[in-house]
């Protein structure tokens, strides 16, 4: 119901926002023109970006993309665990103030991806597209290849990847009182110590978990973010794409020579086309104007 709701006054309406994405988004805030939170899974990141596109009307591009992020790598099977092979140096971590943020909370992991996309209307980094050479004979070809809607905009969207051990955790009566800060590094590094013991070997299970970075409002810039501007710039939906693509392998068969001709249908309408040429070159001359042969004596 989400993807139906109004997009130009949901969006702009803080509350309503909020609870938009709570919904998909787990630990969600706010922090300055972003909205930041998690999701446990790949199909809910997926989710949670298609529905950002969708009430925001916005559309954003990969930028930069480091590691693996896709859900056939580290052996996803679509259950949120992941089982990691052999890990030569990891880098444990148990919590990470980078964008977006992961909080501690007594589970290590390891960063395995990350990626940024940013708005459609983004920076301008290519300036041969806003100087055509007005002296080249192509000036008119080259304004109209090289028209760019980047604008500056500098939203982007930010989404790290990592698998936590659960099965590692630091439990709350090891931090509890009577617990010296040493005692507890001390824990912590045990801890860590033996699990990159177990990754080095392979096959350690973990789950997988996005932490995602959502720009607001605020955070475009040099471009409408409602009314109807805002939503011609929408992609169709990949849900239509599909049926279309499904509606079309059904109704164009690969046998249908009206779509789809033989070399011998080719031939013959290129023969065709070289015949009529010929009759066109041929000049013709009015027959009124020829005088009759003279009979011989």
């Amino acid at each position: 119901m989400l993807l139906d709701s109004p997009a130009n006054q949901f969006y702009h309406d803080v509350e309503n926002m909020n609870s938009a994405f709570a919904g998909v988004m787990a630990n969600l805030k706010r922090a300055g023109n972003y909205l930041e939170g998690f999701v446990e899974g790949w199909k809910e990141l997926i989710i949670l970006l298609e529905l950002h596109k969708r009430t925001t009307t916005s559309t954003f591009g990969t930028r930069d993309s480091r590691g693996p992020f896709h859900q056939s790598d580290f052996g996803f099977d679509g259950t949120r665990t992941v089982t990691l092979g052999k890990v030569k140096s990891p880098r444990l971590l148990w919590q990470s103030t980078a964008n977006p943020m992961v909080p501690f909370d007594g589970v290590p992991f390891l960063i395995c991806g990350r990626k940024v996309l940013e708005c459609q209307y983004g920076p301008k980094r290519d300036a041969r597209r806003r100087k055509p050479d007005e002296k080249s004979d192509d000036f008119c070809k080259q304004i109209g290849s090289r028209i760019s809607r980047k604008r500056g905009c500098p939203a982007t969207i930010t989404v790290r990847r990592i698998v936590r051990f659960p099965d590692h955790a630091l439990y709350p009566e090891d931090m509890g009182k009577g617990k010296s800060d040493w005692a507890i590094r001390e824990k912590k590094a045990d801890i860590l110590f033996r699990l990159k013991t177990r990754l080095r070997n392979g096959q350690v299970q973990g789950k997988e978990r996005f932490y995602v970075q959502l720009p607001c409002d605020e955070a475009h810039q040099l471009h409408p973010t409602s009314g109807e501007e805002a939503c011609m710039s929408q992609k169709l939906h990949p849900a239509i794409i599909g049926a279309t693509k499904e509606e079309m392998s059904a109704l164009l068969d690969h046998n249908n020579r009206a779509y789809y001709p033989t070399n011998h249908d080719i031939r013959n309408h290129m023969y065709h086309a070289l015949q009529q040429n010929k009759k066109k070159r041929i000049p013709s001359f009015p027959v009124n104007n020829l005088e009759p042969n003279k009979k011989r004596k």
